[in-house]
């Protein structure tokens, strides 16, 4: 029997499960709660003081438990008194989810549309509420443990960040879909990259050496030729995975892009913001000055100036 990990944060109480689920042991799975009942609050709060992040489903329950997630989606969408942790520590776990996936399993069709379904929780939970957001990129112990463990944060965060924001300058649901689902797989090149190149997802490329710096602007290339033969993956998301280091004039990689669509813009700006951030340590203050100096003229100066508009909004949310 194999076992698959579930975030905790995922299980919503008064939920009857339609599948068991399990703790891990040392050296074996324990059943905690039978098919059939839920998880009480008590229950998850003494599991979250111990620091436990995932319980185990069995393998063959993975669709059972997704339809589990849309109904909790559901749940939360129609109470007017859902607190912003509670929609916050779902979405991003739904996401967390995805992120595991997408990095374990990149090529498969249940990892792209778990992605999806991520995508699409997170732009109903953040629809017109910055509260969400601020609460998601600020929740605790992300990016904690290896370098592939931040990289998923960072997935998390982009995803989430590229949704409101594109929302927040006007696109639709299906866009915003799209937006997400590439966040969460626009750095999935890192597997297919050198070690030398890898190196600078974690540090500045600036004055890197040719061969690591060579190696590392080829990550987006190398992502979307992971998909790109997979008749699930929409070709938009296929677009924005390979654009999400391009900048205006030529000024991005890998196919130095002299113009971005919208789309292409928030992406990368979204990602770009947040790696700066979540790789690499920065403060929001510094990476807002950066972009409005360091990188002007690298995006469309209404976008710039809608994108510190909308960060400063965050901040007060």
């Amino acid at each position: 029997m194999k076992y698959v990990p579930v975030r905790l944060t995922t299980l919503k109480s008064q939920i009857p499960f339609t599948f068991d689920v399990y703790v891990k042991l040392p050296h074996k799975y324990l059943l905690y709660v039978r098919n059939g009942d839920d998880i009480e609050s008590e229950s998850k709060k003494r599991l979250k003081k111990k620091k436990v992040k995932k319980l185990y489903i069995e393998d063959s329950d993975e669709e059972a438990y997704q339809q589990y997630l849309d109904k909790c989606l559901e749940s939360y969408m129609d109470d007017p008194n859902a607190s912003v942790d509670d929609k916050a520590s779902f979405g991003s776990g739904v996401a967390e989810n995805a992120s595991d996936d997408v990095y374990d399993k990149p090529q498969t069709e249940e990892s792209y549309n778990k992605a999806k379904r991520a995508s699409n929780t997170l732009v109903k939970m953040l629809s017109s509420n910055d509260e969400v957001l601020k609460t998601i990129l600020s929740r605790a112990e992300q990016g904690e443990g290896t370098n592939l463990d931040k990289l998923k944060a960072h997935a998390v965060n982009s995803s989430s960040l590229a949704i409101r924001f594109g929302e927040y300058m006007g696109l639709g649901a299906k866009q915003l879909e799209e937006l997400g689902t590439a966040a969460l797989y626009h750095d999935i090149g890192y597997t297919e990259t050198s070690e030398e190149g890898q190196k600078l997802f974690f540090q500045s490329i600036e004055g890197a050496d040719v061969a690591s710096l060579s190696a590392y602007k080829e990550h987006p290339r190398k992502g979307a030729e992971m998909l790109q033969d997979k008749p699930f993956a929409d070709e938009v998301v296929l677009d924005l995975i390979l654009t999400h280091e391009e900048k205006l004039q030529g000024g991005g990689f890998p196919q130095k892009l002299e113009k971005l669509t919208l789309m292409q813009e928030i992406h990368s700006l979204c990602c770009y913001y947040d790696r700066r951030i979540t790789l690499l340590g920065a403060t929001s203050d510094e990476v807002l000055e950066d972009i409005m100096v360091e990188q002007l003229g690298a995006y469309s100066l209404e976008t710039m100036k809608k994108f510190k508009k909308f960060l400063q909004g965050l901040k007060a949310a």
